[in-house]
């Protein structure tokens, strides 16, 4: 039986977490902090059990580093410039994960079905 790989699950390093990314926030059934405040962001339009191509995307603008180390990231949602959101590099850690890539959809080639069955070695043209 093929192993599933879990959608949801966090990138081992943070360095997909740079200006440019795009970046999805986790459902509020997937997060799982010892202190859990809620989800960062709430869509009402969700599926019951949604996936990451469902969730909407975000764009990280500019990271800043404040006192202590610390980075303030900026990002604002995709295709949608008046909503901007700021946290801080731990919420991106625990609540929002970085977008999946588009999904691609492949098309298979039709089988052309003739009447007459395919020739025989004896009745094909000779290829030189």
């Amino acid at each position: 039986m093929p192993r599933i790989k879990d959608p949801w699950k966090a990138p081992k390093d943070a360095s997909w977490i740079a200006v440019g990314s795009k970046i999805i926030p986790l459902p509020p059934s997937r997060i799982t902090s010892l202190f859990p405040e809620g989800p960062d962001w709430v869509c009402k339009n969700l599926p019951e059990n949604p996936t990451p191509y469902d969730m909407p995307v975000f764009i990280i603008t500019r990271i800043q580093t404040v006192a202590g180390g610390n980075n303030y990231i900026h990002f604002e949602r995709e295709g949608n410039s008046r909503i901007t959101i700021t946290r801080w590099a731990k919420d991106i850690l625990d609540k929002w994960r970085p977008a999946p890539k588009p999904q691609v959809l492949s098309r298979k080639k039709e089988k052309v079905v003739s009447d007459r069955p395919p020739p025989t070695r004896f009745e094909r043209e000779d290829v030189i």
